[in-house]
């Protein structure tokens, strides 16, 4: 397994292309975010990211998020630019917000739902790197399904460190907790409340919001 340490937003030259390549070729790995350790694999790879649920405990019925290195990425995937996404996108990307939004025609994403996609551009700057380079990657917390996500490297389990390609340790992610999740695909309903309050959400776009 390759081991990347970054600290301070210190790495060394072509960390972030060895994760890229490794993950271009199927791989899956562990990586640091704005808000938690994730599990790392390309979106467009279905058995990478088949893997990545073994590893995870978790099964395809529920959707993993997708992180892009931008808006402008996101909008050739989703209908990003509509409103209030637009308003919220310019607001709180990058940072710990993810999108679900109507995924264009014609995106074939595995393992997604037919219409819908859930985006975020974290706010890492390693992590961007990686987005850059190997495209858009399914990228849910690094813990087994029903346990704590983690926001260090030694919270992270035995069982997944022991079945993954690569792990960079980036310390303690800024956050802590998962992303703030709203669903724009039909008015705007709040799936999560996390990094980002509900009532910051409801502020920028500009009305009321249902949660779950």
């Amino acid at each position: 397994m390759l081991t990347v340490r970054i600290e301070s937003g210190y790495q060394e030259q072509g960390d972030a292309e060895r994760v890229a390549e490794i993950l271009g070729k199927g791989g899956v790995g562990i990586i640091p975010t704005d808000t938690v350790y994730g599990l790392a694999a390309s979106a467009l790879d279905r058995e990478a990211v088949l893997r990545l649920l073994d590893i995870k405990g978790r099964t395809p019925d529920k959707p993993l998020p997708v992180h892009v290195s931008s808006a402008g990425e996101a909008d050739t995937l989703a209908f990003a630019n509509r409103p209030p996404g637009d308003v919220l996108m310019e607001a709180f990307w990058p940072g710990p917000l993810t999108l679900v939004m109507e995924r264009r025609p014609g995106v074939d994403i595995p393992l997604q739902p037919p219409r819908a996609l859930g985006l975020r551009v974290p706010d890492h700057r390693f992590c961007l790197e990686v987005l850059r380079r190997a495209g858009c990657l399914v990228v849910p917390s690094a813990n087994l399904t029903g346990s704590p996500p983690p926001a260090l490297p030694a919270d992270i389990a035995e069982e997944i460190m022991d079945r993954v390609d690569f792990m960079v340790d980036g310390g303690r992610c800024p956050e802590g907790v998962p992303s703030t999740v709203v669903d724009l695909t039909d008015g705007l309903r709040i799936l999560r409340e996390g990094a980002i309050p509900a009532e910051a959400i409801i502020d920028i776009a500009g009305g009321g919001a249902l949660s779950d």
